[in-house]
């Protein structure tokens, strides 16, 4: 146990006590019985999120109906749009679906803004025109 030196207030000696805890050793039993019994770490709360993420996916393949109908096929890009001809399209794409790639688009050269689309055209994959973008950007 630890014991604390405590000044008497009415003495000029300081007298030595006991430090007790503020709460209980029976206190404290029940509270843990308590919390234990109410549920908060049981499985009822694990099932209520697994059913709520269970809802939430159910709710994201509603939504994207069109999306999810129409599985990608192997060997193509699954984010890749239809293949972007004029120069003003791609650059309303990557403005509007990828801002950070467009960002650094915007800084190149108009030569290398000619490589990226050219790129894009043959590919198809926007996700190649996103990587030749930034290897432009960092070796300019």
């Amino acid at each position: 146990m630890k014991y604390i030196r405590k000044l008497c207030q009415d003495c000029s000696h300081s007298r030595v006590v006991r430090w007790r805890w503020p709460i209980t050793y029976p206190t404290l039993v029940i509270l843990l019985v308590l919390i234990a019994s109410s549920g908060a770490f049981g499985a009822d709360s694990d099932e209520d999120f697994l059913r709520w993420q269970a809802e939430q996916a159910e709710a994201l393949d509603s939504d994207d109906g069109a999306a999810s109908a129409k599985p990608a096929e192997a060997g193509e890009d699954a984010e890749a749009p239809a293949v972007v001809v004029s120069r003003a399209a791609f650059e309303k794409l990557l403005r509007e679906s990828f801002l950070g790639s467009y960002t650094f688009y915007e800084k190149l050269s108009d030569s290398d803004k000619a490589d990226v689309l050219a790129h894009y055209r043959k590919t198809g994959s926007i996700v190649e025109a996103r990587r030749l973008i930034m290897r432009r950007f960092m070796h300019r």
